[in-house]
């Protein structure tokens, strides 16, 4: 297994040495203050809690199995998602969920101005504190949000030190950056604290959504077509996206050796991505809120993407994957080992660059006889279709 030399020994999540000394020095002034033992959480006293979760799509599908753990064991503690806009809509629908508070105008987006950052983690921080928790959970190691929840005088405050300021946690969730980190990332640490706190040793942690019964895709049948979602938003030079060459010559590959028809996915900033002409493919670029992308994917053959929200959505309802990874991190943090998926990435001399854009993607320029091999070698073992070749 490939493992990232530069998360060796890493204290924290931050890709910049400056900022992490910063936050280094901030943390020992801190515990030494505070105290470096930060284990303390009196189960018996919570009544009510919240979970703030304001990752992305992608991360924020791998914290939805979270409250149905929770609910299922502790039934009467009334459960509050604190999330954002944006990944508000994963979580629609959740039967074990209390209430839902939604931040608007994430302080978390970096393209919020640093005033409208001020105004609205007052605003925050009122919404919090009026929540009257008994306990807050952190989902990700956000420093911005243990200090809201110190400030909101939350009593038991709980959640990652990765992002720093751990001292003004009540109790931390261990969070190693080695291989165990990488082979367990999607899968287990979003619900660590689940069986270090409550000593729930729960198995089924897949992600889960609650798509309604009806639908834009109510009437399509199961099965009935594959998906390719090139993935990587408003910018072509996303490291995740598959770029547009790769993305025409798989599109070629299976119109000309199997019958597969073709759905097309993405956000409506994909648009500018040229669709080739065939009565096989629909172009749904643009077409579809995250419920109905979520239902497209469920009742799909299989689906070949990038590293995106899709491999999660996938993996929730059991439906293949063959995934291109690009190598800004290893793929093992990624990838969900079933018998059913199957992963290819190209190992450069720049693989592990953590960048989030790149204009060249030489990890992911494939030599065709590996890709099509590899492709055709998917869909004859794990989907049981003979390719045409």
């Amino acid at each position: 297994m490939m493992f990232n030399k530069n998360y060796k020994n890493r204290r924290y999540w931050y890709k910049s040495r400056f900022i992490s000394f910063i936050i280094f020095i901030i943390d020992i002034i801190g515990y030494s203050i505070t105290g470096f033992k930060k284990n303390y959480v009196n189960i018996a006293l919570i009544k009510k809690i919240g979970i703030i979760v304001t990752d992305h799509i992608g991360d924020a599908i791998l914290s939805t199995p979270i409250f149905k753990i929770l609910k299922k064991h502790y039934p009467n503690i009334d459960i509050i998602l604190i999330c954002t806009n944006y990944n508000s809509i994963v979580f629609q629908n959740s039967p074990y969920i209390d209430e839902t508070v939604v931040l608007s105008n994430s302080i978390y987006s970096r393209r919020i101005s640093f005033q409208k950052k001020i105004i609205g983690f007052y605003k925050y921080y009122k919404i919090m504190k009026n929540l009257k928790l008994d306990a807050m959970v952190d989902s990700r190691g956000d420093f911005v949000s243990i200090i809201l929840m110190f400030l909101a005088g939350i009593k038991q405050r709980i959640g990652f030190n990765i992002g720093g300021f751990g001292f003004l946690l009540s109790y931390i969730i261990k969070f190693k950056f080695n291989s165990d980190y990488i082979k367990n990332f999607a899968t287990l640490n979003k619900t660590k604290f689940l069986r270090e706190i409550f000593h729930i040793n729960e198995c089924d942690i897949k992600p889960e959504i609650f798509i309604p019964q009806y639908n834009a895709f109510t009437n399509f049948k199961k099965n009935s077509y594959i998906i390719i979602h090139p993935g990587g938003g408003e910018n072509i030079n996303n490291i995740n996206q598959i770029p547009p060459e790769l993305f025409h010559k798989i599109i070629d590959f299976l119109i000309q050796n199997t019958d597969f028809d073709i759905i097309v996915t993405g956000k409506k900033e994909e648009l500018s991505l040229t669709i080739p002409y065939n009565k096989r493919i629909k172009n749904y670029i643009g077409k579809t809120n995250f419920i109905e992308f979520a239902n497209l994917i469920r009742k799909a053959k299989f689906i070949i993407s990038g590293s995106t929200s899709a491999i999660h959505i996938a993996y929730a309802y059991d439906v293949p994957v063959f995934v291109i990874f690009s190598m800004r991190d290893s793929p093992f943090l990624w990838f969900y080992r079933t018998s059913q998926n199957m992963m290819i990435f190209n190992f450069t001399e720049c693989a592990l660059c953590e960048k989030n854009f790149c204009i060249k993607k030489e990890c992911l320029k494939f030599d065709d006889n590996f890709l099509f091999s590899k492709l055709t070698r998917f869909i004859n073992e794990k989907i049981k279709y003979r390719v045409r070749v």
